[in-house]
């Protein structure tokens, strides 16, 4: 058979499969357009545009959908597509849970075209909602919506854990409409005085016992579709007082954790969550990076009653055997255990003399939060230019004190969060401990002016990478 015998029944298939469609969705990746004018010149069929003109010829629905960020062609440059300029495009993530999403999508237009089919009524349904923000599908009216009713037992109410818990409410907001729910966050802290919220003291014992047993009277009764903890003692509290099961609660999910397996998290009925980061060698070979190998680098760390400064540790101190046969046996990193709580005179300051024998203070629970107290209170140490200290939260006062940041990315965490609550919609009889624990890992933002004002050098090598988890600001906040 010849070549156009070939495209003639090739075309014939083409014209009787849109006949035969309700509707046609179109698909549009990054390059999309740019190869829709590449082929302008090309001798052979141009079988995409041969689709999309058929389906307007055909009179048929067309649902254009944007992927991961791709903007909307103009399509009264593109040959015979200009009708197309007066429908609305969507946006969609081709993450992980891409098929899911398109899926609903697809469900949803056809739900719409099959009321067009009782009361003409399609185009008004799909299309005159307004644009859809990035990741959105095609909901039902809020009217309609049920509410899934989350309990967030806080740890600290730092703004870490603020940050999981956005990501965890926008991500579940964006979502849960398509499932025909809506989210109802009922939020409660830890009323703690002392900075820390380790239940292994017994003051902080004491009042997570009182916050789980008021939670369990406050909201007996009442419908909690699920608990959601923040942070480690937050989540061992929740675990250790029963409350998931106290409150007939779906499920139990944990974010903000630094290590699940050490808090005794993982494996447990109806329970799973998202890892903090992604283990202390991780967030070591973070500062390996970003520095030049002469550098100072010390762990700073209490030791007593906190597995997480316990757990970088030991992981870093793996990570020093690892490192040590590229850095002639000398260990990349320096371990001080205090044994105690930390106090802002365990801090060295840096000698403008020599930057590199200098110590780079690398920020975790103890370190982290002492340095947070000093710069709500204005401690005068934070003011000197030669402390040198990375914190692991971001905020606007960290990065215009300290200049640098290494830490997760934490709505990224929240919404990791939410997707294991969807998860388990989607199959309510799998109990959550066979889902998959989530982890997000560490992102460094660097601010330039206020590294050259500290003296602080970062690696040449990292400054002229393309690396994203590395993030620099040049302005001033």
């Amino acid at each position: 058979m010849s070549s156009i015998g070939v495209e003639k029944d090739f075309s014939k298939k083409i014209e009787k499969e849109i006949h035969a469609a309700d509707f046609v969705i179109l698909l549009i990746g990054p390059d999309w357009f740019d190869s829709f004018e590449r082929r302008e010149d090309d001798d052979r069929p141009d079988w995409v545009l041969f689709e999309v003109q058929t389906a307007l010829a055909d009179n048929k629905k067309i649902v254009p959908i944007l992927l991961d960020g791709t903007e909307c062609p103009d399509w009264t440059t593109a040959r015979g597509l200009a009708p197309l300029a007066k429908v609305p495009a969507h946006p969609l993530s081709t993450g992980l849970d891409y098929g899911v999403h398109l899926e609903k999508i697809v469900g949803h237009i056809a739900k719409a075209l099959s009321d067009e089919r009782a009361n003409k009524r399609w185009w008004e349904k799909v299309y005159k909602r307004g644009p859809l923000k990035a990741n959105a599908v095609l909901q039902p009216p809020a009217t309609d919506l049920k509410p899934l009713r989350l309990l967030v037992v806080m740890g600290e109410n730092t703004p870490y854990e603020k940050a999981l818990v956005k990501g965890l409410e926008d991500t579940l907001k964006q979502e849960l409409p398509a499932h025909g729910l809506t989210p109802k966050i009922i939020v409660i802290d830890t009323p703690l005085k002392d900075r820390y919220a380790s239940p292994t003291d017994p003051k902080a014992t004491e009042v997570w016992n009182r916050l789980i047993e008021r939670a369990k009277v406050g909201y007996d009764g009442e419908r909690i579709d699920y608990i959601v903890s923040v942070a480690t003692f937050a989540s061992e509290a929740v675990r250790d007082g029963k409350l998931r099961t106290a409150l007939e609660a779906r499920g139990h999910i944990y974010m903000g954790v630094t290590s699940p397996q050490r808090a005794g998290l993982t494996g447990l009925d109806c329970t799973a969550g998202v890892q903090y980061g992604t283990g202390g060698a991780d967030y070591g070979r973070m500062f390996h990076k970003l520095f030049p190998a002469e550098q100072r680098l010390v762990f700073i760390y209490n030791g007593e009653g906190y597995p997480q400064d316990l757990g970088v540790a030991k992981d870093l101190s793996a990570l020093n055997d690892e490192l040590a046969p590229q850095l002639g046996g000398r260990p990349r990193f320096e371990l001080q255990e205090l044994g105690r709580m930390m106090q802002p005179d365990d801090l060295e300051l840096a000698d403008p003399k020599s930057p590199l024998t200098s110590p780079v203070y690398m920020a975790w629970y103890d370190l982290d939060n002492m340095i947070s107290e000093m710069v709500a209170k204005a401690h005068p140490l934070i003011f000197k230019p030669e402390l040198w200290v990375v914190p692991t939260t971001y905020t606007l006062e960290n990065m215009n004190y300290f200049g640098a940041v290494v830490g997760v990315d934490d709505e990224a965490g929240g919404k990791k969060a939410a997707h294991l609550i969807l998860e388990h919609l989607e199959v309510p009889s799998k109990n959550l401990k066979s889902c998959k624990m989530r982890y997000h890992g560490y992102r460094a933002t660097l601010k330039d002016r206020v590294l050259l004002r500290k003296g602080l050098q970062i690696d040449p090598a990292v400054r002229s990478s393309e690396d994203r988890q590395i993030k620099f600001e040049t302005s001033e906040l």
